[in-house]
């Protein structure tokens, strides 16, 4: 079982505050390059010969952190892989840190389907399964239907 495809969205999304900073923090830099030790033409406003490269570099900022963030997004949904052996569930996830965990059936304690705002904007959810071994492990991006589906399928080799 994979992740949604509608995923890379909210992974997207996630991060989309993250994309504005960096992309007014590029345009800082490239302005205090263009102007050398914060010196600036003197004028009394903002005249749009000033304006328009300023406007121009943020969208082009925005537009390389996005295209940047999306990438990572679509290897960070495409890695994800679940699957079930017979001792428990086997995660797979990470691009650049690959993990691999087997949430053993015998040691889960709860399982919880949460779901954000943003996920209720697309119809994902997160499937949480807290177990004795230690810190909660979150399963991100999934539908609806699917992470109702795979809690289902865990309780019942939980309790059998």
């Amino acid at each position: 079982m994979q992740l949604d495809p509608k995923a890379v969205l909210y992974f997207m999304l996630q991060k989309m505050l993250l994309t504005v900073v960096l992309s007014f923090w590029a345009c800082v830099f490239l302005v205090a390059r263009a102007h050398p030790n914060g010196q600036t033409p003197p004028q009394p406003g903002v005249h749009m010969a000033v304006l328009i490269p300023l406007l121009i570099l943020a969208a082009l900022a925005f537009a390389l952190f996005t295209i940047v963030n999306w990438v990572v997004s679509l290897l960070r949904v495409q890695a994800y892989r679940i699957a079930f052996r017979t001792e428990g569930i086997s995660l797979e996830y990470g691009v650049i840190n690959k993990s691999h965990e087997i949430l053993l059936f015998n040691k889960i304690q709860d399982i919880l389907i949460t779901r954000s705002l943003l996920e209720r904007v697309l119809g994902l959810s997160t499937l949480v399964i807290q177990n004795a071994m230690g810190r909660p492990e979150r399963i991100p991006g999934l539908a609806e239907r699917n992470a109702e589906s795979l809690r289902d399928m865990v309780l019942s080799h939980v309790t059998h």
